[in-house]
């Protein structure tokens, strides 16, 4: 007798079976690739940081110099473009999205037929300016078809092909890069070095936390070491991720305002000087502000440091080899872990940098301050009139002109002889000098590339040195954080001797 074939059940865990409120279950496994696919993912997104966000992080910062009411309209608008694509993504209009460049060019093409009826045309045809405009309309023409191909392929990719959460992580960065570039524009330099330091800090102190979290999901330790593990803190079952964070940012600031007053002291910048008056509000106020600098920075970076260890449960400092080690690590983990929903395979701690493409732009955005405070100029330009009547020597009032009496006679005897009246009246009736006015300071000739940064600074500033201070916040934060997780969870045991 045949018997009904069932299908056989795969999975003994029920998802609905964890309630909602109750506590996370202990994560059996962890996602992700190979850590040598892992560490390839990683370079692969610092160079596409520096082929693609990078140059569109310069030119709006570029635009944003030249021209502010610029690219005030322009970015803004390339993010509304993005979310509306990113919106008829998420109403599955695909239909819509493959005819609307058909639609535009409609458009254009009936714009444009308004346009040329409405100018008014001379006899015959025959005008230069109407031959010069057709022919650069048939070389535009052309162009757009010749690079037909390359379009389609790239508004498919982007309309048809990117997720809908990208785009509003691309509309997201676009509208922080502008942001970015307007905070640098308005704010001296030092105060933007300031800013790009608490940002390196509280970056790190986010990816130590989710080192952390992932160290601690390790299969390889038994569930009674990990339990012994989180008994000498509560801090280790349960970490305080804001105050980490927070404590992170309190350290980099303090380290901000260390470096700060370290490039200051041989020579303050214009921007400190002014800064350090309208604070004291003294003469010798830029002394007195940089009395303060040193103890302050030291107090946030003691802080800081045993703020964001306290918040993990580990307060002594480990070896920096192995800091170094787990630093590289930790910052694959966090660039490339995946976005999973099993609630028994690790998750990261932070919900809202469970999705890769978040991850990305925020590491993008902590670059993008980092080079934008490093090449900024040490000096922001002041508005040119001021700078024209601060040059410009003052003014000095004519002497007063006292009335004279002279004797007719000798006017007379003036006229005839055709000299001076003061030749015949005596020295106590000639005319006075007229005061010079007192000469500028001589300023010293500055030449035109003085603070001009070459090929190699720039290359230094951009594409170098940012990716590095990142990596060395994390290994100063987690200075004491990793050893303690990573080699605990991540150094395999000896084996026993029988």
């Amino acid at each position: 007798m045949s018997r009904v074939w069932t299908a056989r059940k795969t999975s003994t865990f029920v998802p609905a079976a964890v309630a909602a409120g109750a506590s996370a279950p202990y994560p059996l496994s962890r996602a992700g690739p190979p850590p040598a696919a892992a560490t390839k993912q990683a370079l692969r997104l610092l160079v596409g940081y520096t082929l693609l966000f990078l140059p569109l992080h310069a030119g709006v910062c570029y635009f944003a110099a030249r021209s502010p009411g610029l690219a005030v309209v322009a970015v803004p608008a390339a993010a509304v473009v993005l979310l509306t694509v990113a919106l008829a993504r998420w109403l599955q209009l695909d239909d819509l999205l493959q005819k609307l460049p058909l639609v535009l060019a409609v458009g254009l093409v009936g714009v444009g037929l308004v346009f040329v009826s409405s100018l008014s045309v001379p006899r015959g045809l025959a005008g230069m300016d109407f031959f010069g405009g057709l022919f650069i309309l048939i070389a535009v023409v052309s162009v757009l078809g010749s690079l037909y191909k390359p379009l389609a392929v790239t508004y498919q990719a982007v309309t048809m092909k990117t997720p809908f959460r990208d785009l509003c992580v691309a509309a997201g960065a676009l509208l922080a890069s502008l942001a970015l570039a307007l905070v640098a524009h308005a704010l001296p330099q030092f105060v933007l070095g300031l800013y790009s330091w608490a940002v390196c800090g509280g970056y790190a102190g986010l990816v130590v936390t989710e080192y952390a979290a992932w160290a601690r999901s390790s299969p390889g330790v038994s569930l009674e070491l990990r339990m012994r593990f989180e008994a000498a803190s509560p801090r280790r079952k349960e970490p305080d991720v804001v105050g980490a964070a927070l404590g992170a940012a309190a350290f980099g600031a303090g380290l901000g305002v260390l470096a700060a007053f370290g490039s200051n002291v041989p020579s303050p910048s214009p921007d400190f000087v002014r800064f350090a008056h309208a604070v004291a509000r003294e003469p010798e106020g830029v002394r007195e502000v940089l009395a303060v600098m040193p103890p302050l920075g030291l107090v946030g970076v003691v802080f800081g440091f045993l703020k964001a260890g306290h918040s993990l449960g580990t307060m002594v400092p480990g070896n920096p080899l192995a800091a170094a080690r787990f630093g590289w690590q930790a910052l694959v983990v966090f660039l490339t872990y995946p976005e999973v929903e099993h609630p028994l395979v690790h998750q990261l701690r932070v919900r809202w940098l469970r999705p890769p493409a978040v991850r990305a732009a925020l590491t993008c955005a902590a670059l993008a301050t980092v080079a934008t405070a490093l090449v900024a100029p040490a000096d922001k330009p002041r508005d040119a009139q001021a700078e024209k009547s601060a040059a410009s020597p003052p003014a000095v009032p004519p002497p007063p002109t006292l009335p004279r009496t002279i004797p007719p006679g000798d006017l007379e005897l003036a006229r005839i002889t055709g000299e001076p009246p003061e030749l015949w009246l005596g020295p106590q009736f000639a005319p006075r000098p007229a005061v010079p006015a007192p000469a500028a300071p001589a300023q010293a000739a500055k030449p035109e590339d003085a603070g001009a940064v070459g090929l190699g600074g720039w290359v230094l500033g951009l594409v170098v040195l940012p990716p590095l201070a990142l990596a060395v916040m994390v290994f100063y934060v987690g200075l004491h954080v990793l050893p303690a997780y990573g080699g605990f969870f991540e150094t395999p045991e000896p084996p026993k001797s029988k």
